[in-house]
């Protein structure tokens, strides 16, 4: 699947990386629809400037994020 990400990080390494994520964030989030999931990876590594290791970081945080408002509701 191609992501449209931005010219310079159109590599092999963050598309697979892309892949993991998707489907990571598919397990661990629980309704969370694929195009969100989609979403969530692409905002992550665009704003990390590639850096995998930190938009890591960021989906988990989104996740946490997300999740932590609803169970306050």
């Amino acid at each position: 699947m191609t992501y449209r990400l931005p010219k310079g990080l159109m590599t092999s390494t963050n598309k697979k990386w892309m892949d993991e994520c998707i489907a990571g964030v598919m397990i661990r989030g629980k309704n969370v629809e694929e195009a969100d999931a989609i979403a969530m990876c692409k905002r992550q590594l665009i704003s990390k400037d590639g850096n995998r290791t930190r938009a890591n970081i960021g989906v988990i945080n989104e996740l946490l994020e997300k999740f932590s408002e609803a169970r306050r509701k």
